[in-house]
């Protein structure tokens, strides 16, 4: 019969291999999970913050379009807008109002793409007032700016809860 002490001893070994090939397998599996999650935040933080610099642009190009339209009428190149009657004007008012509220035209935007390993190409988006959202399961969903981002917020919600 083993000693006391030698018993206790082979029991310790025995639970600390338990531990070093069970456990600490778990554990580095719950670590990745964890890091892939981690990474998804990263990602979907990274482009919210993004959305609002892509509509900063869209508004940027469309104030462009307009001064350089104004500039072409002062100069005589473009036919100057004819005078209207008040009628005419409220009515004129009121298109405005609807394109305001409707989505910008699309622009293009430069920008470089990673095609892997961090290697990044230079690229031109012709419509960036629509994203290519990835929804999970690589299935990708196209949402104009206000949808991603609520999407986007939603998702990270998600994540993190």
């Amino acid at each position: 019969m083993r000693a006391p002490q030698e018993e206790i001893n082979a029991l310790v070994q025995q639970t600390e291999r338990i531990l070093d090939s069970v456990l600490c397998e778990q554990l580095r599996k719950v670590q990745q999970k964890q890091e892939t999650i981690l990474k998804e935040i990263l990602e979907v933080e990274f482009l919210r913050d993004h959305i609002p610099l892509l509509r900063l642009q869209q508004q940027h190009m469309l104030k462009e379009q307009q001064r350089l339209d104004a500039a072409l009428q002062r100069m005589q190149i473009r036919p100057p807008t004819p005078q209207l009657l008040p009628q005419q004007q409220q009515q004129q008012q009121q298109q405005k109002q609807q394109q305001q509220q409707q989505p910008v035209k699309p622009f293009p935007l430069k920008c470089l793409a990673d095609v892997g390993s961090h290697c990044y190409l230079p690229a031109v988006m012709n419509d960036a007032s629509r994203l290519l959202v990835s929804v999970g399961f690589n299935f990708y969903v196209e949402m104009d700016l206000n949808t991603a981002e609520a999407f986007l917020k939603k998702k990270k919600e998600v994540l993190k809860g």
